[in-house]
């Protein structure tokens, strides 16, 4: 019987890596991130025609629809998150910051796309949480998916097989004690 796969210490310490990141991701209130995120976000609504005006640096009112600008609009936590995942130990530093530039200019063109589709769902009469929650998972699906088929580590192995002593199958005649005479 062959063992269970358990997860490589390179794919643990990348997790716990990525678990940290993301955490400190959060710990910071990402000011002019939120800003840039909700102006964006104003522009391209009121260029699509829709009644856009700002209420505060991170809140924008959209067709009569108040929306503010968490850290988490920002994907800034899933930005960061990534890295250590995307990270390449067999390249040079400046591809690997290349690589995260492409990524993180890649996410946010998502998210922008992602928060401007639930605008449009959301004023074509669809449920906020629907309108917001179906792209946002999409996208994280599909970020995840990505990172999988490109990593260039190992997540998992099988630890060297052991011989088993299993007891015998009573039910097997081949088990059996032969018969006494």
């Amino acid at each position: 019987m062959r063992a269970l796969p358990v997860p490589t210490r390179e794919f643990a310490l990348r997790l716990c890596l990525t678990g940290v990141l993301a955490g400190v991701a959060h710990q910071f209130q990402w000011v002019h991130l939120r800003f840039a995120m909700s102006q964006i976000i104003l522009t391209v609504s009121g260029a699509l025609g829709m009644e856009a005006e700002r209420m505060s640096f991170d809140t924008v009112d959209i067709q009569g629809h108040a929306i503010q600008f968490t850290v988490a609009c920002t994907f800034v936590e899933l930005m960061l998150g990534i890295q250590p995942l995307i990270w390449h130990t067999d390249k040079t530093l400046l591809r690997n910051l290349a690589r995260a530039v492409a990524t993180m200019t890649f996410l946010s063109g998502c998210n922008i796309l992602r928060i401007e589709a639930a605008q449009i769902a959301y004023h074509l009469g669809a449920v906020w949480m629907l309108a917001h929650g179906i792209p946002l998972g999409v996208i994280y699906f599909a970020t995840w998916i990505a990172v999988w088929r490109t990593r260039n580590w190992q997540a998992l192995h099988y630890p060297a097989s052991q011989s088993v002593q299993t007891p015998a199958d009573p039910l097997r005649p081949t088990d059996r004690p032969a018969p006494s005479a």
